[in-house]
């Protein structure tokens, strides 16, 4: 009855080693885990992070690009006012002075 006891308390304290080494197993590998997920994590900051710049970088270059639209559109009225200018310039200097 002593040896039947001695067997399975070893059997026993066996079966803990096997529990406590794969418990520790599963510990590392959750750990590895964590830190693959951390990782992942980070770099989908950076990315978002880089993403709203890049939008902030759009939204200031499509400003630029109205006003520059803006601008150009303000410098063709004052071209075609001075081409009008000096077509009637021309015409006066071609029938002499006009007379009002």
């Amino acid at each position: 009855m002593r040896l039947q006891c001695k067997a399975e308390l070893r059997d026993r304290e066996e079966k803990i080693r096997t529990k406590e080494v794969q418990l520790e197993d599963e510990e590392q590998e959750h750990i590895r885990t964590k830190k693959i997920v951390d990782s992942y994590k980070e770099e989908l900051t950076n990315l978002r992070n880089e993403n709203n710049n890049l939008n902030d970088k759009m939204l200031l270059l499509e400003s630029q690009l109205e006003t520059a639209r803006s601008q150009a559109l303000h410098y063709e009225a004052k071209l075609a006012v001075t081409a009008d200018y000096e077509a009637v310039k021309r015409q006066i200097g071609k029938h002499g002075k006009r007379e009002t």
